[in-house]
């Protein structure tokens, strides 16, 4: 059984006196991917949900376009932290670096233009239409959801919603980009995208690559308890996207519609 959490002994010093006490602690571990034998990615994340995960990174980076593109999805270590992706053709693709920048190596105005050539281009589509007050719902909807943030306090949060403010999906991990990677790989697995009828929530900042990820599943409205960078504003209005942010205390921002 693939564990998440684990238990720890800790310390913990409260209003000066000291104790220890045993904590669930949630898993941080490399996963590394292989594509046809040949190495693609190390990513660090919370075991648990590796074919969703996968199957998301594949289809965002545009390395699958459909799950019948994958054969089958195995792990090839004994400790579940390598596993094999087997594609139906082999495709060409440039190995990740493991070492990664806040948007993950990705980043400048000729990669938006170059993204916004092979995207969906949302302006195209209808769009979502919502109140104030579903939005200012979803961050209580999403809470409810965290099993592992509830447990740990250590996760990051992706969920799906419908555009009534019905959570579809809540899917966390260590990282904020391999959640929204969980949400799209169950999607594309079940048949579901492209997910133009959908709301985005997440609990970390919107950066490019969320943005760029959402985009890719179809997706027109992110939401987030915290702000958006600039270049995912920028991407945002140029493929017709809203972001929505800081959403807390009966209040939001909305960064472009």
């Amino acid at each position: 059984m693939i564990k998440s959490v684990k238990i720890k002994r800790i310390s913990v010093f409260n209003r000066g006196r000291h104790s220890r006490k045993k904590d669930i602690i949630l898993i941080e571990e490399p996963l590394e991917i292989f594509i046809n034998g040949l190495q693609f990615a190390v990513i660090m994340r919370t075991p648990g949900d590796d074919v969703h995960l996968v199957t998301g990174l594949l289809y965002t980076e545009k390395i699958i376009k459909s799950a019948d593109d994958i054969v089958k999805i195995i792990y090839c270590s004994k400790d579940l932290n390598s596993i094999e992706v087997v594609l139906k053709k082999r495709k060409h693709f440039i190995k990740r670096r493991m070492i990664t920048t806040s948007s993950c190596g990705v980043c400048g105005r000729e990669l938006i233009d170059d993204l916004m050539k092979s995207s969906i281009d949302l302006r195209k589509g209808s769009t979502v239409k919502f109140d104030k007050n579903i939005v200012l719902s979803l961050p209580n909807l999403m809470l409810a959801n965290q099993t592992l943030f509830s447990q740990t306090g250590g996760s990051h949060s992706a969920s799906l919603f419908s555009s009534d403010g019905r959570i579809i999906l809540c899917k966390e991990d260590i990282g904020r980009h391999n959640a929204v990677d969980k949400i799209v790989g169950f999607a594309l697995i079940n048949d579901l995208l492209p997910l133009s009828t959908n709301i985005l929530l997440v609990s970390g900042r919107i950066s490019f690559e969320i943005t760029q990820k959402a985009l890719v599943s179809g997706i027109s409205v992110i939401c987030s308890i915290s702000a958006a960078s600039s270049l995912a504003i920028e991407l945002a209005k140029r493929a017709g996207m809203t972001l929505i942010g800081m959403i807390r205390n009966n209040r939001f921002n909305v960064y472009c519609k």
